[in-house]
């Protein structure tokens, strides 16, 4: 779902697990902390507009060559924030288990299991 995000665009960690349906915001930011590298991580904000503590210059740098502009340290989330409801057709990810898989076991993802708060299979819907 992640990389359905347009440049120069955000959502917030609460949009994202909304638009997944699955979890809420501390699992979506655990999730994009451990599976998040081959998707547009610098996108994910906080509901506020902050970036994540730990990435927070390199996001800061990311956004800014999309044209995002921060002020006081923050995304002005009514000028970037992305509405996918307003009609550009994305709808949100079936989750392993709703699709029948076993999100036990997921190749790529270093072993068994899945990120804190019981999701599993996360790499599909991140």
């Amino acid at each position: 779902m992640t990389e359905r995000v347009p440049a120069g665009t955000v959502v917030s960690y609460g949009d994202l697990a909304e638009l997944v349906e699955r979890g809420g915001p501390r699992q979506v930011a655990a999730v994009l902390s451990r599976w998040g590298a081959g998707v547009p991580w610098w996108r994910v904000v906080r509901a506020d507009g902050r970036l994540a503590d730990p990435v927070r210059d390199r996001a800061a740098a990311l956004l800014a060559e999309e044209g995002v502009v921060l002020r006081r340290g923050r995304v002005d989330m009514a000028v970037h924030r992305w509405r996918p409801d307003l009609g550009d057709g994305a709808e949100p990810a079936p989750s392993p288990v709703d699709a029948g898989e076993d999100p036990g076991e997921d190749p790529g993802q270093g072993g068994p299991g899945g990120a804190p708060g019981g999701i599993s299979g996360t790499r599909r819907w991140i």
